[in-house]
Parts: C-alpha cells; sequence; structure tokens
C-alpha cells in the first residue's frame, strides 16, 4: 500500500481552477481499485491519496495530474504496510 502526500505551492483560488481535472484523474483511478481513498487535509495545505499498486504506477498517476503538470502541488511517495485487525497480533505483556 502506498500514500501519496501532496503539499500545495500555491494559493487556493489558483489551485480550485485546476480541481476539477484533478479530482477526474483520481476518479478514474478509483474505478479502477487503484485509488482506495482521497482527499484534502484540514487545514487545506494538501492532500493525501491511498494508493493499492506500485510506486511506478503511483507515478504514472501522478504524472497526468494537472496539479503535477502546472507545478500546483509536490508530492511525495510513501510506502506503507498496513494491517486490518484480523493481522494484527496484540501482546497483553
Amino acid at each position: 500500500m502506498l500514500l501519496i502526500k501532496l503539499d500545495y505551492k500555491v494559493d487556493l483560488a489558483h489551485l480550485d481552477q485546476h480541481k476539477a481535472a484533478h479530482r477526474i484523474i483520481i476518479e478514474n483511478y478509483m474505478n479502477d481499485s487503484l485509488v482506495l481513498l482521497a482527499g484534502p487535509l484540514e487545514p487545506r495545505t494538501g492532500g493525501m491519496i491511498l494508493f493499492t499498486d506500485t510506486k511506478e504506477q503511483a507515478w504514472q498517476m501522478i504524472e497526468q495530474d494537472p496539479f503535477y503538470t502546472h507545478h500546483l502541488a509536490e508530492y511525495a511517495v510513501i510506502e506503507w504496510r498496513c494491517y486490518d485487525k484480523n493481522q494484527l497480533e496484540i501482546s497483553s505483556t
């Protein structure tokens, strides 16, 4: 699993001009089950995307994103070893 962290580099008014196109990219990847969750941080200084495939595939998505192509945000792709409740062993000691 990957976390994609966006840090906005421009004011929100400029960013909002590209928000619809950004959301289309995210929605397309959600439809393919490659993005599970996505959304802005509060306060709105950036966003997070939960991505299910490889780093290479994540960067392919990012490179299509108008926030990236117009230099509106910086991106970090972070590997995340996450577990659901059935995978965790909790020690009582």
